[in-house]
């Protein structure tokens, strides 16, 4: 069996293989657990051999194998995990008719008991007079047989014991020779990985030829794979395995868009393979890694229930006294309830983890990395990957209510959230209701108003965050209703996330000094990378290791921090803005894309180019000069306005500043400016707006997030800086100064940044043009003292609550730099909401079949829908513009978030994101003007002549939300030409 099969074939940790009930005692369950990944349960599903209708259930001690073994399958696992017995028949009984959803009494084990095969259909005797029948020993051996290849399988999960790497087998060779470095190249990886060679014969006898030029080669191999076409070669691929192969760049930008992780030779020497093919390994194994055990704080194991003594059973207790504890698995939070069906191949996974930095990295001091890495609010109970979906099963314990029917909870978990007067609609998450079978029901409508949700319910929620200029520490937040506005205590909650996110990573420069800043950057960005959805963040430390199309941040700083050799006479202060700009600026040609871009450190640490890029984008300043040496200074003596500032062009933190009052106070101070200054340095002359009050404001993405005034010890001072004695004020008007913010962003292309501003009023208008004094692409943040702090700022920077506050604030800064990147990539391509029934299944012949009652949703119907022609095709045509987000009103069907991700998964649809709604209004939740809706807009299916939807229609009109009518029964050829115009 290939692996694809075999993974199809296990789906557990530990499989119940058969069962059956014995009328006078418990319930016998034969169970494997097969040894592997804990992250992804495997297990063999039952085959209708092992599971039978009720066969010889006549008399005293025959057998019922009617037994419903998916429900126990959780109990079955956790009860392998405590015992330690992967391998046995366990006994359970319950008291009367098992409730398998309940806790059994367990009254031994065996490793190694005996299986009883299923009886004929039609047999009305005792199961022992079964056993003495021509016909038993056939079924006996059949049940038998199947066990042993459970078990072969089981032994055989070894393959997960080293990674996967397939290596095209062209690249191995030049001129029909081994390239130097391969054959001790792929022996060392060898010791790490199965070395899965893929060939694309063009000869006759294609695997006999292939296997005499490996082994004449002598180049080592565990497989060889014949692919028709190169292309095949993705069907062997997946998000744990890696390529290594010469990729064009559009190959390599698909590999990406996969998800599936490769290497391009193109770029590398074997002698560099080795490493990269280990830390790449390293990476994706890390993110399947087992949860950990909970620790005493958070709650025990429960232990296994012993077995009642002869006197009879204890009751189970009655509803009234809360029902019966159930088992749980050793490691990681409860599971939720498992729904019927078959989920998709790789369901159970663990949602996104921080990332751990490399070894050799610099790191950040423990107490610091303490608060960096503390837990989050415990609002959510668990969480587990279905497909691309993460699915939250929330705490609902931690939600308050707030106003009318609203309950509010804080959600860290997804930072990706609807922002009021910026990105209403940002947000991907959705909540379902899940029942005792674990079916998901869909609330809504998403992205409410919040008075709407206080005053109707219903159901209607939104995840929102704060405004970026109403809270320097805005945090996600869930804010939703109930269905039909019951007592929250009655519901279980899910909420599901598609991230929708480009391929991320880190860039770290490992080379410098330590001063203890970029690695804390790092380790908040690997914390706000996790609670945006970012499965596996590419980190790196050279231009070769980038990966075209993945989007990296990066943050470095000066102080040594960052440090290159320099040429003979050239000064480390003046090179350095341009250094850290050419070297980040390679990994952009080497096809990342940077955040912030390189280009913009040019102007860190450098007032020489500040003056020149505000003076040729018209930015207003006060009048500065540039000067090289004191005569330049006396030469334009007469045309300087006093009073002036004189300073150093490559200096921060307002050190090295000068004033001057006059032209003899210039010259006197430009003289001893020139005597201490590094040769070739300039000296930066500007007249001084005499106020008491200038602003520091950071901004991202041209958006303020963090402002204060920085106010004078007195008109005197140079500078308003804490460490000249400056004092800080945080009550700032960042939503009147927002207009101009971006105005200035835009005028001066630095995108993300720290600016300072000055107004000569001493009650400064913000809303009017302020002079700009300078900016820097990677200012530092002052996080606002208490508000009963009276002392200078500097003072506040050496108390104990300075750290945290500094931490919380460059969190919240690693969080909005992250945003604004997906933001970006989501504006990149426009949103393409698409109908599923109709318009790419074939639903109206099952509702026909059923003639529209309850039988034609269920998932078993559901899942036999045949694909609208062409659809699976244009939509990924389609992708290269749009993101496809299917939209669904499946509100009454069985199951149908799970059930509809299942059938479009097994039909091999691409998409981004599938959204359930209960009813078509709903849909209209999720449209902008800037989006298109494909829908059939029919109702009464199961009518010979359907009905147009032309409400909804007109809804959508009056709305200005942009659709296009799918044809009932056409094909997507009808409307390709609507969607990519051949303009």
């Amino acid at each position: 069996m290939g692996d694809d099969g075999q993974a199809e074939a296990v789906q557990r940790h530990v499989v119940p293989l058969a069962a059956h009930l014995c009328t006078a005692g418990p319930v016998r369950v034969l169970g494997l657990r097969l040894a592997g990944d804990a992250m992804e349960d495997v297990a063999v599903q039952p085959s209708a051999a092992s599971v039978s209708r009720c066969r010889g259930c006549a008399g005293p001690g025959s057998r019922d194998f009617n037994f419903p073994l998916e429900p126990l399958s959780d109990f079955v696992a956790s009860f392998a995990q405590r015992t330690g017995i992967p391998v046995g028949g366990v006994d359970l009984i319950w008291k009367d008719s098992p409730d398998v959803q309940a806790e059994p009494y367990t009254l031994e084990v065996s490793p190694t008991s005996d299986i009883n095969p299923p009886s004929p259909p039609d047999w009305k005797e005792g199961y022992a007079e079964f056993k003495h029948t021509k016909g038993f020993r056939h079924a006996y051996l059949g049940i038998r047989r199947k066990w042993a290849e459970a078990m072969t399988l089981a032994v055989a999960w070894h393959r997960r014991s080293k990674g996967h790497l397939f290596v095209g087998l062209d690249a191995l060779l030049e001129n029909g020779q081994v390239v130097d470095g391969v054959v001790d190249a792929l022996s060392e990886i060898q010791r790490s990985f199965f070395l899965r060679l893929l060939a694309v014969p063009e000869n006759q006898d294609p695997l006999n030829t292939t296997l005499g030029l490996l082994h004449s080669l002598a180049i080592p191999f565990d497989e060889v794979i014949l692919l028709r076409d190169v292309n095949h070669r993705i069907w062997h691929l997946g998000p744990d395995t890696l390529l290594l192969d010469r990729l064009e760049a559009s190959e390599e930008r698909r590999l990406q868009e996969l998800k599936l992780p490769c290497l391009n030779l193109a770029d590398l020497t074997w002698s560099q393979v080795p490493q990269l093919a280990l830390a790449a390994f390293k990476r994706t194994s890390r993110s399947r890694q087992p949860p950990r055990r909970p620790t005493s704080s958070e709650g025990e194991a429960p232990t296994l229930k012993p077995a009642p003594g002869p006197a009879k059973p204890p009751v189970a207790p009655t509803s009234a006294e809360g029902e019966a504890p159930t088992l749980k698995p050793a490691p990681g939070p409860a599971k939720p309830p498992v729904a019927p069906m078959q989920e998709p191949r790789n369901a159970k996974r663990m949602c996104p983890l921080p990332a751990v930095g490399r070894d050799n990295w610099r790191q950040v001091p423990a107490k610091d990395l303490d608060v960096i890495r503390e837990k989050w609010e415990a609002s959510v109970k668990s969480c587990e990957r279905r497909g691309e979906a993460l699915v939250f099963f929330l705490n609902l314990a931690k939600a308050n209510k707030v106003a009318g029917h609203a309950y509010e909870m804080p959600f860290p978990h997804y930072i990706v959230a609807d922002e009021i007067g910026w990105r209403p609609k940002r947000s991907t998450l959705q909540l379902f209701t899940v029942d005792s079978s674990g079916h998901f029901h869909p609330l809504g409508p998403a992205h409410s108003a919040h008075s709407f949700i206080a005053e109707h319910g219903d159901g209607a929620y939104s995840h929102w965050r704060p405004g970026i200029t109403n809270s320097t520490y805005g945090k996600a937040m869930l804010l939703f209703s109930t269905p039909r506005n019951v007592a929250i205590k009655k519901l279980s909650l899910a909420a599901v996330v598609y991230p929708m996110l480009p391929p991320m990573g880190w860039i770290e420069f490992n080379q410098g000094k330590k001063v203890n800043h970029e690695e804390l950057f790092r380790e908040m960005f690997l914390q706000s990378f996790a609670a945006a959805g970012v499965s596996r963040p590419h980190l790196i430390e050279q231009a070769d290791e980038a990966i075209p199309g993945t989007r990296y941040l990066w943050r470095v700083g000066g102080n040594s921090e960052f440090q290159l050799p320099l040429a003979d006479g050239e000064l480390y202060e003046k090179r350095l803005p341009y250094q850290i700009a050419e070297w980040y600026a390679e990994f952009e040609r080497k096809g990342g894309i940077l955040y912030p871009p390189p280009h913009t450190y040019i102007y860190y640490q450098n007032k020489v180019g500040l003056a020149r890029l505000f003076n040729e984008r018209k930015v207003k300043i006060p009048p500065t000069w540039v000067f090289e040496s004191l005569s330049e200074a006396e030469a334009e003596l007469e045309n300087i306005k006093f009073p002036v500032v004189i300073k150093d062009p490559y200096g921060f933190s307002s050190m090295h500043l000068l004033q001057a009052a006059d032209k003899e106070e210039f010259l006197q101070n430009c003289q001893l400016y020139f005597e201490k200054a590094l040769p070739g340095v300039e000296a930066i002359v500007q007249s001084k707006v005499v106020a008491m009050r200038e602003a520091r404001v950071t901004y991202i993405e041209g958006r303020p997030f963090h402002g204060y005034w920085r106010i004078r010890q007195s008109l005197k001072s140079a500078s308003a800086a804490s460490n000249l004695g400056g004092y800080q004020d945080f009550d700032f008007p960042l939503s009147e100064i927002a207009p101009y913010v971006a105005e200035f962003a835009n005028l001066t292309g630095i995108p993300v940044g720290g600016v300072d501003f000055i107004w000569e009023e001493e009650k400064a208008n913000v809303t009017v043009v302020p002079y700009t004094l300078e900016v820097s692409p990677t200012s530092d943040i002052n996080p606002p003292a208490p508000t009963s702090w009276t002392k200078t700022y500097s003072e506040f920077k050496h108390t104990k609550g300075y750290r945290r506050a500094y931490l919380d604030v460059r969190r919240s800064w690693t969080d909005l730099m992250t945003l604004a990147v997906i933001d970006k990539y989501r504006q990149e391509r426009k949103n393409l909401f698409v109908d599923i029934d109709n318009v790419v299944a074939k639903s109206m012949e099952r509702v026909r079949r059923w003639k529209g009652s309850k039988k034609a949703y269920l998932a078993s119907e559901v899942m036999q829908d045949e694909v609208v022609e062409g659809a699976v095709e244009a939509l990924r045509r389609l992708q290269a513009r749009y993101f496809i987000r299917f939209l669904t009103a499946r509100g009454s069907y069985e199951d149908p978030f799970n059930v509809t991700q299942t059938w479009l998964d097994s039909k091999g649809f691409e998409y981004d994101e599938l959204i359930v709604v209960h009813g078509p209004e709903s849909k209209v939740a999720h449209l902008t003007s800037e989006t298109i809706l494909v829908d059939d807009f029919t109702t009464s299916h199961e009518k010979e002549e359907p009905a147009t939807n032309q409400k909804f229609m007109d809804q959508l009109s009056a709305a200005g939300l942009p659709f296009v009518k799918f044809p009932l029964g056409g094909r997507w050829d009808d409307i390709m030409e609507k969607l990519l115009p051949s303009g």
